[in-house]
């Protein structure tokens, strides 16, 4: 009888003493729950385990609150070594050392008998050390971003576990695990864990998991928000996770530089389109250096800004970090938004570089059309 999903992801696993897991370039707050979550739990089982994250948003830095696994790297430098390799059929090798200077290491090779000949020695990678590779959250490997440009190799020598629920996924996995009537990923991963053992779901792993699912359901308020994931909560706070402390930290407890932030945003605030349904904010450098903040914050601006605006379907922020002119966006029920003004979508989110051919009142005009053809 062939294997279930669930019952391959665990074959693999447990046949595994390392694991690496990549999750998207712009990831989210669920996506990097979740990794956190699959982190903690293969160190209960005793798996090594890499977590791998360009983050290009700062993520992370909104979760410093929750417990982070040990190993996370924003890329995959040194991942494998450079090998020279020796054969020693004919003559071996008695002697290898190094020596260094400012700018150079010299490799010294001593052989048996005379001078090595050049068709006994040939340069090499290694194999990478990872015996599977996860990903959460990719609907393609090309979402991975800098770390699958630097590193492609990886996504081909390396058996994957493809987890997801975007029903655009390219299922590039060896095994592709796709849940798309999950309203987060964490659900998927919960899901996944509870089933197959409650024990290595500590507190931990349980607090990343609650977190997750609460980003990703916006606090159980957003429409496909699933009756298992209500479950699934229900099922990790019985594990040890702290509800209070979750909506505390994301919802309660606003840093300083947030409030200030917010502020300066709010005093740019201009309305137009259809029913004044585009809302503009500015932001420039000198915003964030006074302010102590920096744009991972923006996601969280732009909520607090809804709260007292909820016909307003698109919110843009044109704002200047590190000398880069940027444009932070988010729809509401619209159609996505080209990719050519805002960048690519996740979740209804935009976060791009402003093209230099393209002005802040041609982005602007081109919501307001959006909008109208909506209509």
């Amino acid at each position: 009888m062939a294997l279930t999903l669930p019952e391959q992801f665990y074959k693999i696993l447990y046949a595994s003493q390392s694991v690496i897991i990549i999750l998207p370039e712009n990831v989210d707050g669920d996506e990097l729950c979740a990794g956190y979550a699959l982190a903690h739990y293969l160190h209960n089982r005793n798996i090594e385990c890499i977590l791998v994250t360009s983050d290009c948003h700062e993520t992370q830095k909104s979760y410093t609150f929750l417990p982070t696994p040990r190993h996370v790297r924003s890329d995959l430098k040194h991942a494998r070594d450079f090998l020279l390799v020796f054969k020693t059929t004919y003559n071996d090798i008695t002697n290898v050392r190094t020596t260094r200077t400012d700018d150079k290491l010299t490799i010294h090779v001593t052989p048996e008998k005379g001078s090595i000949d050049a068709r006994d020695f040939s340069f090499e990678l290694s194999d990478f050390p990872f015996d599977a590779l996860l990903t959460l959250g990719l609907s393609s490997r090309e979402d991975a971003g800098s770390v699958f440009r630097e590193t492609p190799d990886i996504f081909y020598d390396v058996p994957i576990i493809n987890i997801d629920r975007s029903s655009d996924n390219e299922e590039f996995g060896h095994i592709n695990m796709i849940i798309r009537t999950a309203s987060s990923l964490s659900e998927v991963i919960a899901d996944l864990l509870l089933k197959e053992s409650k024990q290595n779901v500590t507190s931990d792993v349980a607090q990343c998991l609650l977190t997750g699912i609460i980003s990703g359901t916006d606090s159980f308020r957003k429409s496909q928000t699933t009756p298992r994931a209500l479950s699934l909560a229900s099922d990790l706070i019985k594990q040890g996770a702290d509800q209070q402390e979750v909506v505390t930290h994301m919802y309660r407890s606003q840093p300083l530089s947030l409030l200030q932030l917010w502020g300066r945003a709010l005093t740019s605030l201009t309305a137009s389109g259809p029913g004044n349904a585009v809302m503009t904010l500015t932001l420039d450098e000198d915003d964030f250096k006074e302010t102590n903040s920096e744009p991972h914050l923006l996601p969280t601006i732009v909520a607090k800004a809804q709260q007292n605006n909820t016909k307003a379907r698109i919110w843009m922020i044109f704002y200047t970090f590190n000398d880069e002119k940027r444009l932070f966006a988010k729809t509401v029920r619209t159609k996505a938004l080209p990719v050519e003004y805002f960048g690519p979508e996740k979740n209804d989110l935009y976060n791009t570089i402003v093209p230099a051919d393209i002005s802040r009142e041609k982005i602007i005009a081109e919501a307001e059309r959006i909008l109208l053809d909506d209509h």
